[in-house]
């Protein structure tokens, strides 16, 4: 599992203007526990993000 690959609200911060940034997770209210994906979404979603096509995935279809 690679934690570094996904975003939690504590990574993104909303600008106000030019100057003045706030932590998504203070705009939003979030608590510490709510957004947290648990598995097996996590690894799936950062195998999509390095490139990995799962082994149950459909195939392209020639034209």
């Amino acid at each position: 599992m690679c934690r570094t690959l996904l975003i939690d609200p504590d990574d993104v911060e909303l600008l106000l203007g030019q100057r003045v940034g706030t932590p998504l997770r203070k705009v939003y209210h979030y608590e510490p526990t709510w957004g947290v994906l648990g598995e097996p979404w996590r690894s799936q979603i950062s195998q999509l993000m390095l490139g990995a096509v799962p082994s149950d995935a459909a195939q392209p279809t020639a034209n």
